[in-house]
Formats: C-alpha cells, sequence, structure tokens
C-alpha cells in the first residue's frame, strides 16, 4: 500500500511577514513622491509669482531623490517585476535629470525641467496604481 509523500515546506507567503511590510512601504513611499510632484509645483508656482526665491522648490528637490532611491530599493526587496522595476528606475533617472536641466546653457532645454515633472508624476502614478492592485491581490 502507497502512503502519501510527505510534504515539503512551502514557500513563504509573499502577503505575511517583512515582505508585506516591505510592499505596504512601497505603496506608501509611492503615494509620497505623488504628494511630492504637487509640492513640488506650488513651491515652483511660489517662486514665479510670490516669493524672492526658488530655494524652497530648490531645497525640496533632495526628497524626490531620495523618495525614488528608496523606490528602487523596495522593489527589489518585495521582488516586483520587471515592468515595475523598469517604471521605478526609470522615475529614479527622470528625478536625477530634473536636478541638471534647469542649469543648462539653453532655454529649450531648461523648458524641458516642467516637461520632465509631469512624465515623473505620470510615471509615479502608474507606480502607485500597480503598487496598490499588487497588495491588494496579496492580501486576497
Amino acid at each position: 500500500m502507497a502512503t502519501a509523500p510527505q510534504s515539503q515546506a512551502a514557500a513563504p507567503d509573499p502577503g505575511t511577514g517583512w515582505r508585506r511590510g516591505a510592499g505596504i512601504a512601497y505603496v506608501v513611499v509611492a503615494a509620497l513622491f505623488i504628494l511630492s510632484v504637487f509640492v513640488q509645483f506650488f513651491l515652483a508656482g511660489l517662486g514665479v509669482f510670490g516669493a524672492e526665491s526658488f530655494e524652497a522648490h530648490k531645497d525640496f528637490a533632495g526628497v524626490f531623490h531620495l523618495l525614488a532611491l528608496l523606490l528602487v530599493i523596495l522593489a527589489l526587496l518585495v521582488r516586483r517585476n520587471r515592468v515595475d522595476l523598469i517604471l521605478v528606475i526609470s522615475l529614479f533617472v527622470l528625478t536625477t535629470i530634473q536636478f541638471s536641466l534647469p542649469e543648462a546653457n539653453d532655454g529649450y532645454v531648461q523648458a524641458l525641467h516642467v516637461l520632465n515633472a509631469l512624465i515623473m508624476y505620470t510615471a509615479a502614478y502608474h507606480v502607485l496604481q500597480r503598487s496598490i492592485k499588487s497588495l491588494r491581490a496579496a492580501t486576497s
């Protein structure tokens, strides 16, 4: 008479433990990045229409870079798929490029600073939407 095979240890569930925490952190950081885009637009508008300089806009830019780097690290930790990794790495590259655009010698290149910000927002929006969808799927 054959006996039932012994069950092997199951792989850890991605919906529990530290991976779940990292997945939640990934969603929170993506949301903070999008919020930061709105803050930056406000600070830029303040620099154009009300403040004496763009210093607040420039100073807050470091938050972007930190959040974009955190998204890459968290995406690797939670083992996001290829599309998500491409999105967050692209977001980090776009954020890095964003720093150099206002310093260019050509006004047309400087104007790309605003367009790049909109592209960054769009990429971050997709990162957030995909991360929420993934987190919901992991908890169901």
